[in-house]
């Protein structure tokens, strides 16, 4: 089945996602509708790497922060909750 979304950095730095969003993992909210085409997620400039991962997706800014966000039933985002 392969990955059913896709994140990518903007040569100016913004992150931007399509596909499949059930848990969340575009970054537009949880259950939010999956979508067609790129759209911009949140207001970063800064965004260094990126990986998306199943229904996770995960990425580091320039100042160093990881961020995670998506499915964390395995607890796979760290947050020590599920």
């Amino acid at each position: 089945s392969g990955l059913a979304h896709t994140l990518a950095i903007h040569k100016n730095g913004t992150l931007w996602a399509w596909g499949k969003n059930t848990s969340g993992e575009l970054g537009t909210g949880v259950g939010s509708t999956s979508q067609n085409l790129p759209v911009k997620i949140g207001n970063y400039n800064n965004w260094k790497s990126i990986s998306a991962n199943g229904s996770s997706s995960f990425g580091i800014q320039g100042d160093g922060t990881l961020w995670a966000w998506g499915k964390n039933d395995q607890k796979q985002l760290g947050l020590g909750s599920s």
